[in-house]
């Protein structure tokens, strides 16, 4: 089965869902042109992201998600709109998360990554934004900054 065909499948049974797929987050952050792997995969799979409503990715790492973030938003804009589909640090580090939202949420981060098509981004679950009322609060003002209908 093809990409457009599974679409196809989402759009007939839920007409108002919107379907891709979904990268790993280091995946622009490398290249290997001979085996076609990292940032040289993305032309492999032109058609699949082409036949998707949108494109899309894991954001994981446990040190630090800034750069695959910024980088996988810059490389996926060029196939459509972007949205960072799973965002928790693998560790789950509290001080990984916390970094990660203080750089990745500013005014003039999140200018950037909208020109290049961000427009979601889903935390995995509520385990890091409940394990404080400061990290609460974060993402409360995160969501009233930068939600839009």
């Amino acid at each position: 089965m093809t990409g457009e065909a599974a679409q196809q499948i989402f759009h007939q049974y839920a007409p108002n869902s919107k379907v891709s797929l979904s990268w790993g987050g280091r995946q622009a952050s490398f290249d290997d042109p001979a085996a076609g792997g990292g940032r040289s995969l993305f032309p492999h799979s032109a058609d699949v992201m082409g036949a998707s409503d949108f494109q899309s990715f894991q954001a994981m790492d446990s040190t630090s998600n800034v750069a695959d973030i910024t980088d996988m938003t810059k490389t996926l804009h060029a196939y459509g709109p972007v949205m960072v589909s799973h965002y928790k640090p693998d560790s789950g580090s509290q001080m990984t998360w916390n970094a990660d939202l203080d750089a990745v949420f500013t005014p003039a981060n999140m200018a950037s990554l909208q020109q290049n098509g961000l427009f979601a981004f889903s935390f995995m679950d509520n385990v890091n934004m409940n394990s404080s009322d400061v990290a609460y609060q974060k993402v409360k003002t995160i969501v009233q900054t930068y939600a839009h209908d």
